[in-house]
């Protein structure tokens, strides 16, 4: 008997071998468009530094330190990197759950942030910890400026009320900790801080205050300078007699002032030293004449000045102009303090009557000097004078001399 096929079975033999090729096609196509909705549509990446946090941790304990921070391999839609980086797509915490005091460890469990995201590699998958009982002490407050003054300030003096506060923390942490920090913006202040500030306690501590009061001084900046000293006299010696030469004990002191009050001079003067009618040695201490807010470093504002007074026999009193010779090519002379000096000279009456302004002078010689400023002593063998006249002493000073190009 034929038998005949029925027409299902027809229908089916034609969708298989009717246009098979481009059937097939279509498949191909279909799968490896499957592929790259599958995997050219997603990416892989390592969040970094993901944070662990702690869950059922009991309320008497704390974590002696931070944990540790993990690397997440993630998988997800390139469309969800475009929305949040890779650390925020992921949360990491460890339960701690039944935990008591002591060093031990857990298995961190990591879980998706978005249902999209894939979780395939943590490293590490388990990290160590301490868990210490949690305390309370009192700790200081330290005062700790943010920023700068402006320029020629700096701060001083700080305090803050309370002096300390009552904290709460981990055992280990609290014993770590010297002091809780009270940050005060002074960027460009020119004037004292008195207000409140919040604290900024370490991590995992927790004062029982916010914010404290502080007072914080706001200063001019100051420089240390050290200066020749120069003794001012007042009157004169009995008639026949002179001054040979004034000495200080000590010779130079250092002194501290404001920014910039210091820079034009190059010694300090005493108050006067009198010399009236004086027919003997001289032995006083004397006050410095100190400019407004200058001190002395490390000791009182006086110097012993000893004035040697003996008899003159055709002598003179002048005041010799202080020359510098012998100037480096290229270099000039900017200025000289003082500029002058006091020398006692010597001759006869006609050559002492003869001498006017100008023929006595004291040289400083600047030979090997380059630019700057040089200090040198004045010495009577630096004094040029007349043939028939001779220097017989100098008053002892220092000289500043200041050379430019």
């Amino acid at each position: 008997m034929v038998r005949i096929p029925s027409r299902s079975s027809a229908s089916w033999h034609r969708l298989f071998t009717e246009d098979a090729s481009a059937k097939i096609l279509a498949l191909a196509l279909a799968f490896v468009l499957w592929i790259a909705v599958t995997f050219l549509g997603s990416r892989t990446v390592t969040a970094e530094g993901v944070t662990v946090s702690v869950s059922n941790l009991r309320e008497d304990l704390a974590l002696a330190s931070p944990l540790e921070s993990v690397r997440v391999r993630i998988r997800a839609p390139r469309t969800v990197f475009q929305e949040r980086g890779p650390s925020d797509l992921v949360r990491a915490f460890v339960d701690l759950a039944g935990r008591g005091v002591g060093a031990q460890s857990a298995e961190v469990t990591v879980v998706p942030a978005d249902p999209r995201v894939s979780i395939l590699v943590v490293l590490p998958t388990r990290i160590n910890f301490t868990l210490d009982p949690i305390v309370q002490r009192s700790l200081p407050v330290k005062v700790i400026p943010e920023g700068a003054p402006a320029s020629g300030y700096r701060t001083g003096e700080a305090s803050s009320d309370p002096a300390t506060v009552q904290v709460r923390g981990a055992l280990g942490r609290l014993q770590a900790t010297l002091a809780i920090e009270a940050v005060v913006p002074v960027h460009g202040a020119t004037a004292p801080f008195d207000g409140d500030v919040s604290l900024r306690p370490p991590e995992g501590l927790h004062p029982l205050l916010d914010r404290v009061r502080v007072k914080l001084e706001i200063v001019q900046a100051e420089e240390t300078k050290t200066l020749g000293v120069r003794v001012v006299t007042s009157g004169s010696p009995a008639p026949g007699y002179w001054v040979r030469a004034v000495t200080t004990d000590p010779v130079v002191v250092t002194v501290r002032g404001p920014r910039g009050a210091l820079d034009p001079r190059s010694f300090i003067e005493t108050v006067p030293l009198r010399l009236d009618g004086a027919r003997a040695p001289l032995q006083q201490t004397l006050d410095l004449v100190l400019p407004e807010n200058v001190t002395v470093v490390g000791g009182e504002p006086k110097v012993r000045v000893q004035a040697e007074v003996v008899p003159l026999e055709g002598t003179r009193d002048v005041r010799a102009m202080v020359q510098v010779s012998s100037v480096p090519d290229g270099l000039r002379v900017a200025t000289v303090s003082p500029n002058s000096v006091r020398v006692i000279v010597q001759g006869s009456a006609d050559a002492l009557a003869r001498l006017r302004d100008g023929d006595v002078v004291s040289v400083v010689s600047a030979s090997g000097r380059d630019v700057g400023t040089f200090i040198v002593q004045s010495r009577r063998e630096d004094v040029r004078a007349p043939e028939d006249v001779r220097a017989v002493s100098v008053e002892s000073m220092e000289i500043s001399v200041t050379l430019e190009r």
